[in-house]
């Protein structure tokens, strides 16, 4: 006779392996480290639709942005999974990327740690983001300025003014 493990004990089990560690999700330093690649934690949910049930919120809880291409498939996924949005509670956008992050920040109404690029190429576009932050009431604020250099452009003061004003209306932000 097969035993089966519970759904709770396996999701134990996977949070270990989806989980992102919050020294890592709250770093500051000039290396992002989620600049290295690894083997995807996605993998997971090919296993069998057990396993997809029960680790796609955990995949979702925490979600990082890295490229224009990663926010576009995201936004695409909570598009067509609604019911997505709601298990993203933390998230941290490493650059601005255009009209994907504001759709994707405003299906996640649950953002609670919300981690950001405050120094940005003046090719960016943070319009879309700036746009929905508003919408957010976080209870922790990293705002990262990693080195890319000395000068100030439209998009890093766009977003710096942003946050700014943000501050004044978030209800919930403890640090």
């Amino acid at each position: 006779m097969a035993h089966k493990l519970a759904d709770e004990t396996l999701r134990d089990i996977f949070a270990d392996h989806l989980s992102v560690p919050d020294a890592d999700f709250i770093s500051t330093d000039a290396r992002s480290p989620f600049s290295r690649v690894e083997s995807s934690s996605s993998n997971l949910l090919a296993v069998c639709k057990r396993w997809m049930r029960i680790c796609t919120p955990l995949l979702y809880h925490c979600v990082i942005l890295r490229s224009t291409p990663q926010a576009v498939a995201l936004a695409d996924a909570l598009k067509k999974n609604k019911h997505f949005g709601p298990y993203i509670h933390k998230l941290r956008v490493e650059g601005a990327f255009g009209a994907a992050v504001g759709k994707l920040m405003l299906a996640a109404p649950n953002i609670t740690d919300f981690a950001f690029t405050m120094k940005l190429f003046s090719e960016d576009r943070p319009k879309p983001m700036c746009d929905a932050m508003p919408g957010l009431d976080p209870r922790r604020v990293v705002a990262i300025a990693f080195a890319y250099g000395t000068k100030t452009n439209k998009a890093t003061r766009l977003i710096v003014d942003t946050f700014s004003s943000c501050l004044n209306s978030w209800n919930n932000i403890v640090s």
